[in-house]
């Protein structure tokens, strides 16, 4: 996998907890990056499946008029299962991965290999990701995640079903493979 590279040890693989679902977004919180997808995704997906959590953290520079408004993500956080944890320290990404099913980064920002995706299968978390560069060199379609289209919420939605329906081996299945890709 082309990138920077993550040390396994930070990173270290768990089970995918079963019982309850949380798609997990992280990232700068720049509209390019797909926060206004990941929550028009969970909107629609809340509906399917109401026990489904869905967090947002990363940081945001209200500044600059290329991150997400931040009352669009104060808005969903007042959701009733979904999170705006807003900025963390680098060290406290690994604990959010852990506690999550799957990690979502539907990024049509044009980047190299997005580090977070390298820190998420190396934590054994199935991925939902674009066919966008340096996004699709991290996941295998069907195998350790989702590909979808750039900018199409409706499709990310379509995946977060996927993955949702999957039993809870298929979903592990997804983690050991994503754990061995890293």
């Amino acid at each position: 996998i082309p990138g920077s590279g993550v040390d396994l040890q930070d990173f270290p693989q768990t089970p995918v907890p079963t019982g309850r679902l949380e798609f997990l977004f992280a990232g700068r919180l720049l509209r390019a990056k797909g926060v206004e997808e990941f929550i028009k995704a969970a909107k629609e997906i809340s509906r399917i499946h109401p026990e489904a959590q869905f967090r947002i953290l990363g940081e945001h520079d209200p500044s600059d008029a290329s991150y997400v408004d931040i009352s669009d993500l104060e808005a969903f956080g007042r959701g009733p299962n979904n999170h705006f944890s807003g900025a963390v320290q680098p060290t406290e990404v690994a604990g959010f991965l852990e506690r999550c099913t799957a990690f979502v980064l539907p990024s049509y920002y044009r980047e190299g290999v997005p580090r977070v995706l390298l820190e998420a299968i190396a934590s054994g978390r199935p991925i939902i990701t674009t066919d966008n560069v340096g996004c699709r060199e991290v996941v295998d379609d069907g195998v350790n995640g989702f590909r979808v289209p750039v900018r199409d919420p409706s499709a990310l939605a379509q995946a977060l079903d996927r993955f949702a329906r999957l039993p809870a081996e298929a979903r592990q299945d997804m983690a050991d493979a994503a754990r061995a890709k890293a």
